[in-house]
């Protein structure tokens, strides 16, 4: 646990929109799969967390919350399986 927490303030030490930044939520149609995109200076970050135990898989692009927004890169990840982005497809473990 103590390792996560590492791992998570270190995050938000490296992308200072996530301590600053205007969030907006992003629902999606799986109940344990959410997050945030952060607005900070003319740059967007999307947080997605996966609270399941099962990898899922979310099409960004038919995300109403994330219309207007390219999340083609992804930049971080934490916990047991990381995540992957190919296209607009996010997978996240």
């Amino acid at each position: 646990m103590y390792n996560y927490y590492c791992k998570l303030i270190a995050i938000r030490h490296k992308y200072p929109a996530i301590a600053r930044g205007e969030y907006k939520s992003v629902s999606t149609t799986e109940k344990t799969l959410g997050g945030f995109v952060v607005e900070y200076n003319g740059k967007n970050i999307l947080i997605i967390h996966n609270v399941s135990s099962e990898e899922l898989t979310l099409d960004l692009s038919t995300c109403s919350d994330l219309k207007g927004y390219d999340f083609s890169k992804l930049s971080d990840t934490i916990g047991v399986n990381g995540a992957k982005i190919k296209g607009t497809t996010l997978t996240v473990g």
